[in-house]
């Protein structure tokens, strides 16, 4: 088991609202330490709703960011956060060569769709 839990283990759908959160938390704090900085994970705590998984809402907003890369300003919508907090994933095996993005990106595409917004200007 890692910092992200057990691979091979799907990661539990979370509240869209912590993804959020957690979203905002890590972009605020990246501005206000451009040289890097970290917060662990117990300080979120009394950030998210009741009873939440912190490791799940840290892992799913982990694979949020890798798509950073693909969408020019703005911020993701509320329609990405709802998508990405839903859909399967599976925390990857160690020592096994992942090819492309460890979830289905089509899946979170066709989900975002559905509203038709995607990412906000």
């Amino acid at each position: 088991m890692d910092e992200f839990g057990r691979p091979g283990e799907s990661v539990p759908a979370v509240n869209p609202a912590d993804l959020k959160i957690l979203w905002d938390d890590n972009h605020n704090l990246e501005a206000e330490h451009p040289t890097g900085a970290a917060a662990a994970m117990n300080v979120w705590k009394n950030l998210f709703s009741p009873n939440v998984d912190i490791v799940a809402v840290a892992y799913r907003c982990r694979v949020l960011s890798q798509l950073e890369m693909f969408w020019v300003g703005g911020e993701p919508s509320k329609d990405v956060f709802e998508a990405a907090a839903r859909m399967s994933l599976i925390r990857p095996q160690v020592g096994v060569v992942r090819k492309g993005l460890p979830f289905d990106f089509e899946q979170l595409y066709v989900e975002v769709l559905k509203n038709k917004r995607g990412f906000a200007p």
